[in-house]
């Protein structure tokens, strides 16, 4: 196997990998408000999120989604 069949190979598991990431982190994204819900039921209401910017909630979802897509792309990405 020379060095041009690698790096095909190399581009044909990248190309994998990024499909994975991104139909997870599509996945991700339509459960991450449960998911934040689930984050803040150990607090048993003794604080809220604070919002300082009006970009920040839309932010946590995706901090929320991008953890999960990550998460479950390991398996391919091993």
């Amino acid at each position: 196997m020379g060095v041009v069949d690698h790096i095909r190979e190399f581009r044909n598991r990248l190309i994998v990998i990024v499909v994975v990431f991104v139909l997870a982190m599509i996945l991700c994204l339509t459960y991450a408000a449960p998911v934040v819900d689930i984050l803040k039921i150990p607090s048993k209401g003794l604080f809220d999120f604070v919002y300082i910017s009006p970009s920040e909630p839309f932010l946590q979802y995706m901090r929320v989604a991008l953890m999960g897509a990550v998460a479950l792309t390991m398996p391919v990405i091993m």
